[in-house]
């Protein structure tokens, strides 16, 4: 069966928008469950949960990760930083949660991989590759992972 690059890219793009989707309902469930058995109190869990609806619903309207929003972000994780010791917004990437790569995501990765290489678009399938080997070493969040192999 012969298939154009333009059809194979409008398949792909669909699969993207698939696993995109259900990575996020996945992990929300993942997080929910962490945030429950970690020790947070009511208090806290209601500030995140409604922090990350409003994060979620901006989002929708227009790139958060730009102008005010961003600057905001950065302060907050800054000083979130300073309290528990963690790594800063940028160098983040998580093994573990909502924003982490699983081993879901990097089949599907994978198998975006082969069909790229069958098809001849080895410059995209070495980028996938790319992507695959910075998320298993643990080097990417989800959201950077997804971005590596979509550019």
């Amino acid at each position: 069966m012969n298939i154009s690059k333009k059809r194979l890219m409008k398949i792909i793009e669909e699969e993207l928008d698939k696993v995109t989707a259900s990575d996020v309902r996945k992990d929300a469930s993942a997080s929910a469950r962490e945030t429950g058995a970690s020790g947070i109190t009511d208090q806290e869990r209601g500030l995140i949960k409604k922090l990350q609806s409003q994060l979620t619903t901006a989002a929708k309207s227009g790139n958060v990760a730009t102008g005010r929003a961003l600057k905001l972000a950065q302060m907050l994780s800054a000083e979130l930083s300073k309290m528990s010791e963690a790594q800063s917004l940028d160098e983040l990437a998580p093994r573990k949660g909502a924003m982490s790569v699983d081993a879901a995501a990097i089949a599907e990765a994978e198998r975006l991989e082969q069909m790229y290489r069958k098809a001849g678009l080895t410059d995209k399938a070495n980028q996938i590759r790319k992507a695959i080997s910075a998320a298993e070493a643990g080097e990417v969040n989800i959201m950077q992972f997804h971005k590596m192999y979509q550019e």
